[in-house]
């Protein structure tokens, strides 16, 4: 492991952080660490992926360390990473407050979805972070928290990762969207977040059949699925390549998806090995948010003199076609110089409300 990510270990361990009261007993989002890729340098824009630790005793940092393993991945395919830590309740351990099931405990009810929303802005304006590949991942009680994401902040996200954890019982209060991924993964005979649904102290939370039923209506998608022929091998706990990849991407109405990895015999602690995490960032890499703005040739988000400038440059190949007829001609200049300005962004409003700040072309 890098001696920066070793070190980094070390100081949070060692350190206490003034704490902002906004956040109360959470490290302020200014404050949490984030872990560079390789080679980074700020000049290109960089993917970002925001990863949830479970109910534990130890923070996210630590989670990660002993439990998960996403750092080093992160690192070498070239990712941001930041491993945030939830509240801190009355029996020791850091918690997210995902559902009413999941993990609030002592009711505190911390508002742990605009602290995120928060984290994502604070690396936005100190790291060149590309706003279409922001992804989430959660673990077991993260993973209910990462739904919550999905649920209520969709447009701020590509996709969301819920590892062994669960949903919302239905979606009437969900935000719409028309970008977010969602791909679970749960092991068939997790006895914690059982995959056919159960209850934490009493409070109910859904099969993983529902979890995918409501986002699949959700999202838009037909509800019935693709299930390829080739099983994944995610798990070093399980014999042989024991995951069910469910896809009901291709049938979907919008540029999001619902996509099922059912680890057979898995339970709720596995082995996530390197071959699990080759699976992951394809995954990654394969779910973007649609491009709003094809004329922003340099990524600042608005079309300017400098992607002019960069058109002119492509001029007579097919580097700058933006028309799709395979050559950069007056037809692209026409196209670019009408998409001139601030690229759309897509703005979260009400619940079942979406609009773009300009005009969707």
């Amino acid at each position: 492991m890098k001696n920066h990510y070793k070190l980094m270990l070390l100081g949070l361990f060692l350190a206490t952080s003034a704490l902002a009261q906004e956040w109360g007993d959470q490290i302020p989002p200014s404050e949490v660490y984030v872990q560079e890729p390789v080679a980074y340098d700020g000049n290109s824009q960089t993917p970002l992926i925001i990863f949830l630790h479970g109910y534990s005793p130890v923070n996210g940092e630590w989670t990660d360390l002993f439990a998960f393993g996403i750092a080093d991945p992160a690192y070498y395919e070239g990712y941001l990473l930041a491993t945030p830590d939830g509240s801190y309740d009355s029996s020791g351990f850091y918690y997210w407050d995902g559902s009413e099931a999941c993990c609030d405990f002592d009711g505190t009810n911390p508002d742990h979805v605009g602290y995120i929303e928060a984290l994502v802005q604070s690396i936005q304006a100190s790291h060149n972070v590309d706003p279409r590949r922001i992804h989430v991942v959660g673990y077991s009680n993260g993973g209910f928290m990462a739904h919550r994401m999905g649920c209520e902040k969709p447009n701020l996200f590509s996709s969301i990762i819920s590892v062994a954890g669960a949903g919302p019982m239905e979606m009437s209060a969900c935000v719409s969207t028309e970008s977010l991924s969602v791909l679970q993964i749960h092991g068939t005979l997790d006895e914690t977040i059982s995959y056919n649904g159960g209850n934490l102290y009493g409070i109910p939370f859904p099969s993983v059949q529902t979890i995918i039923a409501n986002w699949v209506e959700h999202i838009g998608c037909e509800s019935e699925p693709t299930s390829l022929p080739d099983y994944l091998n995610l798990d070093g706990f399980t014999w042989g390549d024991e995951t069910e990849v469910i896809q009901y991407t291709n049938s979907c109405s919008s540029a999001g998806g619902v996509e099922h990895w059912k680890m057979h015999d898995a339970e709720h602690t596995f082995w996530f090995w390197y071959q699990a995490f080759e699976h992951m960032f394809t995954w990654f890499d394969q779910h973007q948010k649609p491009n709003t703005c094809p004329s922003d040739f340099d990524g600042d988000t608005s079309v300017d003199v400098s992607d002019l400038l960069l058109l002119i440059s492509y001029w007579g190949d097919e580097q700058g076609d933006l028309n799709g007829d395979q050559i950069t001609n007056v037809q692209d200049l026409l196209f670019l110089i009408g998409e001139w300005g601030p690229c759309p962004v897509w703005k979260q409003q009400s619940p079942g409300e979406l609009v773009p700040h300009l005009q969707r072309r």
